[in-house]
C-alpha cells in the first residue's frame, strides 16, 4: 500500500507506514475529508460573486492545509484546499479593483460634505454679521478676521482638498459695498465660495479653484446662510453681484 505522506510503498496490511511512521488507509476505508478544506472551496466559489468571502475563503483553506499537514495522513482534501487557496488569490484582486472606483467616490463624496458643512457655517456666520453689525464684513479684504468671533473653530476656514490654505475660500467682495437691505433675494444671492486665492480672498468667480475640488463642482454659501453644491457649469446662473435678477 502507498503513503499518503511519502509516496512510498508499503508490503502487508500493517496500520503504519513502515518508512515515515503515518496511518496507512486501506482500499476499503478511504481516508475522512476535511470540513475545512470542504468549506473553504465552497466559500472560494461563493466569493466569486461576493466580494467579502475570497479572504474567509482563503484563511479558510490554509487553516485546512495545515490540518491535513499535521493529521498524519489521516485527513483528506488537500486538493480541495489548495483551490480554495487558488480561487481566493484570483478573486481577491478582481474584487478590489471593481470596488476601487465605489470607495473612491465615497471618499470624495465625504471631503465634499466636509467642506460643504464649513461653507455652511461661513454662510451663517456672514450673515450673523450682517444681522449683528447691519451690514456686511468691511473692508472686504479683512472678511478672515472679521468673522473671528462668529467662527468657533479656525479649521472652518479650511477643506481637506486644499490643506495647504490657511482658508480655502473666499468672500464676495461686492456684499461690502452695501447693506443687507440691497440683497433682493438672500436665498439666491452667494456670499461665500471655494478659492485657492488664500487668507482673506475677495471677489467673484474668477478666484474660483482652476480645478474644481470636489467630483466636477464646488461648495457655495449664501447669504440666508444656507449652502450647496454646484458644477462648474452652473457657475454663470449664480448670483454674483447683489443686483442680479
Amino acid at each position: 500500500m502507498q503513503c499518503q505522506r511519502c509516496g512510498k510503498e508499503n508490503e502487508g496490511a500493517a496500520p503504519q507506514c513502515a518508512h515515515c511512521g503515518a496511518m496507512l488507509a486501506s482500499a476499503t476505508q478511504p481516508l475522512p475529508t476535511s470540513r475545512m478544506a470542504t468549506t473553504s472551496l465552497v466559500v472560494a466559489v461563493v466569493g466569486l460573486v461576493l466580494s467579502p468571502l475570497p479572504l474567509v475563503a482563503l484563511i479558510l483553506g490554509l487553516i485546512a492545509r495545515g490540518q491535513i499537514s499535521r493529521s498524519g495522513g489521516k485527513l483528506a482534501g488537500s486538493g480541495m484546499a489548495i483551490a480554495a487557496i487558488c480561487i481566493s488569490l484570483v478573486a481577491i484582486p478582481l474584487h478590489a479593483a471593481l470596488l476601487y472606483p465605489v470607495i473612491a467616490r465615497r471618499i470624495e463624496q465625504n471631503h465634499r460634505l466636509q467642506c460643504l458643512a464649513n461653507v455652511k457655517n461661513l454662510a451663517l456666520a456672514i450673515n450673523m454679521y450682517a444681522c449683528d453689525y447691519d451690514g456686511f464684513p468691511t473692508p472686504a479684504d479683512r472678511w478672515n478676521e472679521s468673522l473671528d468671533e462668529f467662527v468657533g473653530n479656525a479649521d472652518t476656514f479650511t477643506c481637506s482638498k486644499s490643506p495647504q490654505s490657511r482658508s480655502a475660500f473666499a468672500f464676495v467682495s461686492v456684499l461690502s459695498t452695501g447693506g443687507f437691505e440691497a440683497v433682493s433675494d438672500p436665498s439666491r444671492q452667494l456670499s461665500i465660495f471655494e478659492s485657492d486665492a488664500g487668507w482673506n480672498a475677495a471677489g467673484g468667480k474668477e478666484l474660483l479653484p482652476r480645478t474644481p475640488r470636489h467630483l466636477g463642482g464646488d461648495n457655495y454659501g449664501f447669504v440666508d446662510g444656507h449652502a450647496r453644491w454646484f458644477t462648474r457649469s452652473d457657475v454663470d446662473q449664480l448670483w454674483w453681484t447683489s443686483s442680479e435678477e
